[in-house]
């Protein structure tokens, strides 16, 4: 028997997982030019054939390669993710140490949500923004999002300072 809370999202899922679903059902291609493709998810199906090509070759291993990696990541990825951030997010000297690395946004949704919010806390969260983000703090974890609006998409402190209350968490 599943719990009350998956039963409530069995019966409202994600917009995403529904979008996700019709796309399986229905791809886009060559053959299916009228087909669907999912814009609700960071994966690119149309670059598969030159992935593959990449991935398609052996690599070298370790026993960190097939066994439970630390949960926040391997160090290897961590240090490369503080490079690649310092070079092209204009991050500064990350310490890798400080680097929690997750696969997927709800995961990482999912994770800030039980670590950091109670049910009834407020995020406040730029407008527009990932409509997954719905679903992963509000369905799940009851957090109640407040979004604030970009102009010519850019931040505004003012905007997001005005936006505060008593319940804001983030």
């Amino acid at each position: 028997m599943i719990s009350s809370r998956a039963k409530a999202l069995l019966n409202n899922p994600s917009p995403i997982v529904v979008g996700h679903v019709k796309c399986q059902q229905d791809p886009f291609g060559p053959n299916n030019p009228k087909g669907c493709l999912n814009f609700g998810i960071a994966e690119n199906r149309l670059i598969d054939d030159l992935a593959l090509k990449v991935l398609d070759r052996e690599v070298e291993g370790s026993k960190e390669s097939i066994h439970y990696p630390p949960v926040h990541g391997l160090l290897e990825l961590r240090k490369a993710f503080a490079a690649f951030a310092k070079e092209f997010l204009n991050a500064g000297n990350l310490n890798p140490e400080h680097i929690a690395v997750q696969s997927g946004v709800s995961s990482v949704c999912e994770a800030l949500s039980f670590c950091l919010f109670e049910e009834g806390d407020e995020l406040i969260v730029p407008a527009p923004f990932y409509s997954g983000f719905s679903f992963d703090f509000e369905a799940r974890f009851k957090v109640k999002l407040v979004s604030v609006q970009l102009k010519n998409f850019e931040h505004y402190i003012q905007a997001i300072k005005e936006a505060v209350t008593s319940k804001t968490k983030g």
